[in-house]
């Protein structure tokens, strides 16, 4: 348990020293963080996503839940680019072990970053509610 605590602390203390953009959104079934990540390659954009479900402790299709967060979610994910939307290139989902909690990287080719950032998340699994989150 000690251990867990340390680690937690050091993810927290990494993440308050990035200089990444981040945003958050969500409710009382979902929680949503953003992350832009630095590229190497200009042209792309990338973001790390969390998209944290709060389920109640009996919930029983956790594992069809699991499958469809990973395997449905491609088309879920938009940015908002001056007004439109623009589709990510890949979605690349990212196994993080922790319960209830599903991580991704999208990629947006050929896209230049905006001030006001805008990344839309509609659920289609978990509240079927559409989630904006404005980078800062």
């Amino acid at each position: 348990m000690r251990k867990l605590m340390y680690l937690i602390m050091a993810v927290l203390l990494f993440m308050g020293c990035s200089k990444n953009r981040r945003g958050q959104n969500g409710d009382d079934q979902i929680t949503l963080q953003v992350q832009q990540v630095k590229e190497k390659n200009a042209e792309d954009l990338a973001f790390r996503i969390r998209v944290f479900a709060h389920l109640p402790a009996d919930f029983k299709d956790r594992k069809q839940l699991n499958e469809k967060m990973e395997y449905g979610i491609d088309s879920c994910f938009f940015r908002l680019n001056r007004g439109k939307q623009e589709l990510p290139s890949g979605v690349i989902p990212v196994a993080n072990g922790i319960k209830d909690c599903f991580e991704y990287v999208l990629l947006f080719s050929g896209s230049v970053a905006d001030k006001n950032e805008q990344l839309v998340y509609r659920d289609k699994y978990i509240s079927g509610k559409t989630y904006q989150v404005i980078l800062k």
